[in-house]
């Protein structure tokens, strides 16, 4: 392949690339994404200290200290049966920002014309 050839090739991928990234950083007018729905409630992580999951299988309790090594404070996660066991840091991570808060799967308007449209309509 000649040096001419290869040099209009890379300038075309070149063009091509910034004009992709261009597109994507910038949707066209109209085209607007779904408003961040806001979250139901919120718990800080470390306003949780025991969490309990019942199945029918049985019964599972967890419990959390806080650890001060001096610069922070960390919360460790143990099982309460057999006790001192502590959960599985991999396994583990991100359970107590998911418990934390779900978020909404719609926002109702500040005034409501049709109740029955949310279920509040007279029995």
């Amino acid at each position: 392949m000649s040096l001419r050839i290869s040099l209009v090739l890379i300038i075309v991928v070149s063009l091509a690339g910034i004009a992709l990234t261009w597109v994507i950083k910038n949707p066209p007018i109209g085209s607007s994404k779904e408003a961040d729905l806001p979250f139901f409630y919120t718990l800080s992580p470390d306003d949780l200290r025991q969490i309990s999951i019942t199945t029918p299988v049985g019964k599972k309790t967890f419990y959390a200290t806080f650890v001060d090594d001096g610069r922070n404070v960390a919360s460790v996660w143990y099982f309460e049966d057999p006790a001192g066991i502590p959960v599985n840091f991999d396994r583990w991570g991100g359970i107590t920002f998911l418990l934390g808060g779900p978020k909404t799967q719609r926002i109702l308007a500040k005034t409501i014309d049709d109740p029955a449209q949310y279920g509040l309509n007279r029995p």
